[in-house]
This record gives C-alpha cells, sequence and structure tokens, in this order.
C-alpha cells in the first residue's frame, strides 16, 4: 500500500495535460427549429428524419446555448467535444459513442452547464490520466450513462478543476479508475454502481465534495482520498475490494477533516486505511463488515516530521507513527447505499426500470 500515491501521480499530470491545443472543428449540418421544453431547440443525430445529423459532433458544432441535442439509438463511432452549454441526450443505452478504436475521450466536455444523459460509452484508453468522459466545464450533470473500456491506464468519468458537478446513476465497470475528482471541490457523486475497477472512486486534491449512496464492488481499492479534505463519505456500500474499503492518504499534505459516516464495509481486503498529518478524519455510524457492540477502533498512521528532499539527489523523508481514529457509533446492521438491509449484492435492482426518460411511479411493496 505504500506505492499507492506514487501509482497515481502519472495520471493527474496526463489529466491535467490532456486537453492543451484542443480545438473544435465545424462541420455542415442543420438544425431541426423544434423548441425544446428544457429551453432552446432540438438537433437531431441518427434516426430517419429529414435534416437529422449524421454525428454527433455536427449537431454539438451547430448548437447554440440551452439546445437540446437528441441521439437515437445507434453506434457512433467518434470523440466528441463539447464546447457549448447544452443537453447532450441519448434515446436509450443503445446508444452508443464508441470510441474504443480513438485514443482521446470519447466525450470531452469544455463549457459550463452541460448535461449528458443515458449514453452508452465505449473507450480504449492507453495512456495515464485519459477519461472515456471528460468534464473540464463547471455545474454539469452526468446522469444515467453506462462506461466500460477495454484500455489499461483509463478512467470512466474525470473530472478536472471544475465545481458544481453532480455525476449520478452512471454504471462504470473494468476501468482502471471508474470516478476520479481532481483539483475539484464542491461536486457530488451520488448513486453510481463502479464495478471491477482498480480504483472506484478516486479523489486527489480535492476538496469539499460529496461521495454518497454509491455501490463499489469488486475493486482493488474502494474509495481513496490522496490530500483531500473536507469531504462528505456517507451512505455508501463497499464490497469486496481487495485491499481498502476507504483510504484517506498522504502526499504532501494529507488527508484531514473528511467524515465517513453511514457506509457499509463488507469482505474487503481492510475496510479502512488513513495516513493523516494535521487535523484528522471522522468515522461514524459505519458497518464494519460483522455486528459490533463496541465502538471501532481504525488503524491508521500519522505523519509527525517531515524532511524536505533536495532536487535530484534526495527525494525527502516523511516519518510516520501508529494512530487510531475509532467510530464510537458503529451500525450494527449491514446498511445499502439506498438504505435498506440485503444479504446479497442485488436484492432487488430497479435500473431504468420504465420507458426512458420517466423512471417514477414503480411500487415495491409487502417485502
Amino acid at each position: 500500500m505504500q506505492t499507492k500515491p506514487l501509482l497515481k501521480k502519472g495520471w493527474v499530470v496526463g489529466i491535467i495535460l490532456l486537453f492543451i491545443g484542443t480545438a473544435v472543428i465545424p462541420s455542415n449540418g442543420q438544425t431541426i427549429g423544434k423548441t425544446s421544453a428544457r429551453g432552446g431547440h432540438w438537433l437531431y443525430v441518427g434516426g430517419s428524419g429529414p435534416g437529422n445529423y449524421t454525428t454527433i459532433q455536427d449537431a454539438v458544432n451547430h448548437a447554440s446555448a440551452g439546445d437540446t441535442v437528441y441521439v437515437y439509438q445507434g453506434s457512433y463511432p467518434e470523440s466528441v467535444k463539447v464546447n457549448t452549454s447544452l443537453v447532450l441526450l441519448a434515446e436509450n443505452q443503445q446508444t452508443i459513442i464508441d470510441g474504443e478504436f480513438l485514443y482521446s475521450p470519447a466525450v470531452a466536455i469544455l463549457a459550463d452547464t452541460v448535461t449528458m444523459e443515458g449514453f452508452m460509452v465505449l473507450a480504449n484508453q492507453t495512456d495515464n490520466g485519459k477519461a472515456s468522459i471528460m468534464v473540464l466545464g463547471n455545474n454539469c450533470n452526468i446522469l444515467w450513462n453506462r462506461v466500460s473500456t477495454t484500455g489499461s491506464g483509463d478512467i470512466g468519468i474525470g473530472l478536472v478543476s471544475v465545481e458544481g458537478v453532480v455525476v449520478k446513476d452512471n454504471m462504470l465497470t473494468h476501468l482502471t479508475i471508474g470516478v476520479c475528482l481532481v483539483n475539484a471541490s464542491h461536486d457530488t457523486v451520488v448513486n453510481n454502481s463502479v464495478v471491477g475497477d482498480q480504483e472506484g472512486v478516486y479523489l486527489y486534491t480535492s476538496n469539499d465534495n460529496v461521495v454518497e449512496n454509491n455501490t463499489v464492488k469488486d475493486d482493488v481499492n474502494g474509495i481513496s482520498l490522496l490530500d483531500s479534505c473536507g469531504n462528505m463519505i456517507r451512505g455508501n456500500t463497499v464490497w469486496s475490494c481487495s485491499h481498502d474499503g476507504v483510504f484517506l492518504g498522504y502526499v504532501d499534505n494529507g488527508s484531514s477533516f473528511n467524515v465517513v459516516s453511514g457506509n457499509s464495509f463488507n469482505k474487503n481486503g481492510r475496510d479502512a486505511l488513513f495516513i493523516v498529518g494535521k487535523g484528522r478524519n471522522t468515522f461514524d455510524g459505519n458497518y464494519w463488515h460483522r455486528y459490533l457492540s463496541v465502538p471501532k477502533v481504525i488503524v491508521g498512521r500519522r505523519v509527525v516530521l517531515t524532511i524536505p528532499g533536495a532536487p535530484f539527489h534526495f527525494p525527502g523523508l516523511k516519518v510516520a507513527i501508529p494512530w487510531v481514529a475509532v467510530d464510537w457509533h458503529p451500525a450494527k446492521n449491514l446498511i445499502t447505499s439506498r438504505g435498506y438491509k440485503l444479504t446479497s449484492l442485488y436484492g432487488i435492482l430497479a435500473y431504468r426500470s420504465c420507458h426512458f426518460p420517466f423512471r417514477t411511479k414503480n411500487h415495491i411493496v409487502n417485502n
């Protein structure tokens, strides 16, 4: 576990440098002039309507702020750059943005106030730090997408230096990192399913975010924070992670003043580990893989001395001593990320269980 902070620095550099010099090449198309209920006009991609665009990028290039780009079911082998505040809306999750053979993000969101909803995203990112969906704009919504890749250095959804972004109800599978935040603050990662990744949810130098009600399963590490402070980690279900369920780590300044509450940790290699410098973290009301009638002691380390290094000669040294944190009110029963007790990963699963885009009026009673 000592190698964890060093392992991810390549991703951080790659993410920050990824879009330097990015440009959008305009292309020809025809706008459909229907007024959107969301505001603006609708532009259509695919389907059989007269004047519909054949590529998503063409429609995005011709959209104005507040427009909706509606994409019909089908496979679209392209890399999409969104530099206008708009809604990018899929007909259903058979609407596929296929960047599997392109070595750039499948979707790069460069503008503020963009909503991307309902897509299947495939990508092949072999360079550390590249994401299938990269968000560089503030106040965006990434909703109900499904992301899977075949690369070796890939991130499902990446947020870089943004605020007010909501990542909600997405499914992310078989990635290097499911959801990654770098230098991000006041963002929300909620109700996502992150399965079979190396890192489930990963925060680097990211403060005051909420990671809530996510299901993280079969990853190497569940939820990891490095040099990230003031975050709320609550109501998540973290299952069967081979290393750590939650890791609060230290690279340069440490992760402190985070609150880890109401989560369920079950069948992980180790439920929790922290390395703190100044300050502390709060653990409260978590389920620690079994019934506990006494407070849960979490063993970690505190850095008490940092010796600066000399460039090209000595890398510096951090001296840490054993330290403990205590969850004084551990939960007695298993809590899922939706607040119900269950004995397997999915007792009852409703995922987009009615006609898109409506997901209401489902009733499950007397169980």
